[in-house]
């Protein structure tokens, strides 16, 4: 088997489908640059948050984050149940 062929046929990550306790996020900077994560339903919306800055050489604290427009609670999670998402 060829490397070129190798390499086809497997798969990242991010294709193959989540687990019913993972979630795949996209993360789409104004600039249109879009960062996928795969992360637990448990992890801490400011893990993946520091994540994405450090992928994209930003400094966390002089960042805004915004889900429809709304600022939200960095230290929610995706399973959280308490407060609704806007």
């Amino acid at each position: 088997m060829s490397g070129a062929e190798n390499n086809s046929s497997r798969k990242r990550p991010l294709e193959q489908p989540p687990s019913a306790s993972t979630l795949i996020l996209k993360v789409k900077g104004q600039d249109g640059i879009e960062v996928f994560f795969s992360v637990k339903r448990s992890t801490v919306l400011k893990k993946l948050l520091v994540a994405y800055c450090q992928k994209r050489n930003f400094d966390y604290k002089t960042m805004e984050f915004l889900y429809n427009g709304d600022r939200f609670s960095h230290n929610r999670s995706a399973q959280d149940k308490s407060v609704t998402w806007k």
